[in-house]
């Protein structure tokens, strides 16, 4: 039970948390550097080069991904009102379009094979998106991060779980600029409930990179 608790909550130790809390700072502050010159970055290049770009020659207006689409209840809404709508998600138990999690469909823009897929090689006009909030989530009760290491616990039984989440968000902002870069119109929406995402620093890629406005 000791090593239980000790592996899920190290707060509870106040000499090892003083270590783990300037190893977690100091993690950060590598992020924030990071993210501050994210647009300088070889994977960014990559999303929004020449190579990625089309010419605007077909009629987007009403042409709609919704990416980690679960029931996809967004994109049975946009095609109730007229949408042709594509759909993006990991869990082969789904029914979506494709099944690709963020960071295979990011390579496949990288690389440029993204060209030959027969569903996301479109240009679209509207992005809807909501990533996985496990992690992120206030009512997880700190399992995986809290605001004092809100990059999660490193070195402990889920931090795993945390760093592919942050992971997956750094995935999803090259693959949004991948699409603004296809149609500069594009609409935009990141879904993702209160928690410890607006607290990352990985957050910040939202309004400096992909120039969204957060919302409450």
């Amino acid at each position: 039970d000791f090593l239980r608790i000790y592996r899920h909550r190290p707060m509870f130790f106040p000499h090892l948390r003083a270590k783990e809390k300037k190893a977690s700072d100091g993690q950060l502050e590598d992020l924030r550097k990071k993210y501050s010159s994210w647009t300088s970055s070889s994977r960014y290049k990559a999303c929004i080069g020449d190579r990625n770009k089309t010419t605007l020659t077909q009629d987007v207006h009403m042409l709609s991904l919704e990416l980690c689409a679960g029931e996809e209840g967004m994109s049975r809404a946009l095609a109730n009102v007229g949408f042709t709508t594509t759909t993006l998600d990991n869990d082969y138990k789904r029914s979506a379009t494709s099944k690709l999690s963020l960071e295979e469909l990011e390579s496949r823009i990288v690389n440029g094979s993204i060209l030959h897929h027969p569903h996301m090689n479109k240009t679209f006009s509207v992005v809807w998106n909501a990533p996985d909030c496990t992690t992120w989530s206030i009512a997880q009760n700190g399992r995986y991060r809290n605001k004092d290491f809100v990059d999660g616990f490193h070195n402990r039984a889920l931090n795993a779980h945390a760093q592919q989440a942050r992971r997956d968000i750094e995935s999803l902002v090259n693959i949004l600029s991948y699409y603004k870069a296809r149609n500069p119109n594009l609409v935009m929406v990141i879904e993702n409930p209160v928690g410890y995402l607006w607290h990352h620093p990985v957050s910040t890629l939202f309004e400096t990179v992909l120039g969204l406005t957060r919302l409450k």
